[in-house]
């Protein structure tokens, strides 16, 4: 675990090339619908509903980090990625709508900056109903890596107090 500076939030790195972690992102995609139609269809009203997207740092140019898709990737090939966690505001077929919660300070971004995405830029996705989490794959692999004191600071932080499986409708 580490924290950039003490205003920023705390951002964990996961290997990509990470065979858990890569095993993590395809079971979020294979559940990603389920997961948007519980979030239109209000199945959890008070629930906070997030997904997870990549982002172009381009912190070292002083630029806002972008959104990855194939376009930015192609204009930005050696740039480092960073994957954020997005607030889900609406759906609409298969795109997301979305807002920034939390970002390291480097990236400038701010907390409500809008952003469509797509659904198959989506690499997790989480539903927090109340401190019982749905989704959340990579993490729960974050969590599996940590000791029992990191845990506890870890669902401090997430307000996470157990995973379940997104019950199917």
């Amino acid at each position: 675990m580490s924290s950039e500076a003490s205003d920023d939030p705390l951002f964990m790195n996961l290997d990509d090339g990470d065979p858990v972690v890569i095993q993590a992102s395809m079971e979020a995609k294979q559940t990603l619908q389920q997961s948007l139609n519980a979030a239109t269809h209000k199945h959890f009203p008070e629930a906070t509903c997030l997904v997870k997207a990549p982002f172009i740092d381009r912190s070292d140019t002083n630029e806002q980090a972008l959104v990855r898709t194939s376009e930015t990737a192609l204009a930005n090939p050696s740039r480092p990625i960073c994957h954020l966690w997005l607030r889900v505001t609406s759906v609409m077929d298969d795109l997301i709508f979305c807002c920034i919660g939390e970002a390291p300070g480097a990236l400038r971004l701010n907390r409500g900056d809008s952003f469509v995405i797509e659904n198959a830029l989506i690499e997790d996705w989480l539903i927090n109903d109340n401190g019982t989490a749905f989704g959340g794959f990579s993490l729960r692999v974050i969590r599996s890596r940590l000791s029992n004191s990191e845990q506890i600071k870890f669902d401090a932080l997430t307000g996470i107090r157990e995973f379940k499986t997104l019950p199917v409708s």
